[in-house]
């Protein structure tokens, strides 16, 4: 009976058990891994009792099956919670720390967040997942006969910290995790089946439009593309390819940052931002650059 369960219950359950387990009834990684070798085993033996393949090899399928599809099952609950780091500024509150002060504890970390009633359990938990997943870092120090962990940055939080650095990867986390961002890819499957806009399916309308009707989702998407044109924006102001252009026209420009910037470089081309009206109507002044 066991073997014929079905694959999307498992996965529901499983799914259930680590995000309820790990983040809220504080199991540590070593309580989910054991678990996971188990679930593994029950479902190579169950596998086992109704077929001749051998009980080594269903078993070692399965773990290798379970290695695949692990990132994948869980992989919302990792991104919620680097989410919850980033909304609450902890990237930031780390990196303003690590000159003078050097790592933090829960108990510092928390006295840095706009709220005078942190639940400093749950905090702990958050941070101690990311440092599992190696966001953060963490080191034991013995304070006053305690055992304090001490948490810091890694190369990877440090993309995630926004003050005073342009290629911030957080902009981009916060609008792939808007839960604006995620209604459509409930459709992706009408997709599939009827060739429909997943977007359009869920919402009724463009993504421009939508805009119009979430601001905060508009001002995400805005920071998104701020970030994601940081790189080609540097890569143009470096490129001499412009010094016999005298006009020009970026068709698609968005907000004309990137045009901005080839002009800024070089000052004798006269730029043209060129876009839709509702987007134009959006777009700072820049120096040297005109609307169409």
């Amino acid at each position: 009976m066991i073997a014929r369960l079905s694959i999307v219950h498992l996965v529901r359950f499983v799914s259930s058990w680590i995000v309820w387990q790990t983040v809220i009834l504080d199991y540590n990684v070593k309580v989910f891994t054991e678990f996971v070798a188990f679930f593994n085993l029950l479902m190579a033996e169950a596998t086992a009792r109704s077929s001749d393949v051998d009980h080594k090899d269903c078993a070692s399928a399965a773990q290798n099956g379970m290695r695949v599809l692990s990132p994948l099952l869980f992989g919302h609950a990792a991104a919620m919670t680097l989410k919850t780091a980033v909304v609450l500024n902890i990237p930031d509150i780390l990196a303003r720390a690590e000159p003078e002060r050097g790592a933090l504890s829960v108990h510092e970390i928390s006295k840095e967040l706009p709220s005078d009633s942190v639940d400093e359990q749950v905090l702990h938990r958050v941070m101690r997942t990311l440092v599992h997943l190696k966001v953060f870092s963490a080191e034991r120090v013995s304070e006053s006969g305690t055992t304090v962990a001490r948490y810091g940055l890694t190369p990877a939080s440090r993309r995630l910290v926004q003050e005073n650095n342009s290629r911030s990867l957080a902009p981009l986390l916060m609008y792939l995790n808007y839960i604006s961002s995620h209604v459509p890819w409930q459709h992706l499957h009408e997709s599939v089946l009827y060739g429909k806009d997943a977007w359009g399916t869920a919402y009724g309308m463009t993504s421009w439009e939508y805009s119009d009707v979430d601001p905060e989702y508009g001002a995400l998407w805005n920071a998104f593309n701020k970030v994601q044109g940081a790189p080609t924006i540097e890569a143009l102001k470096r490129y001499d390819g412009f010094k016999d252009v005298n006009v020009l026209v970026d068709v698609g420009g968005y907000q004309g940052a990137t045009v901005a910037a080839i002009v800024a470089a070089h000052p004798h081309i006269r730029g043209i931002n060129f876009d839709l009206p509702h987007v134009i109507a959006e777009a700072p002044e820049f120096p040297g650059i005109c609307l169409p």
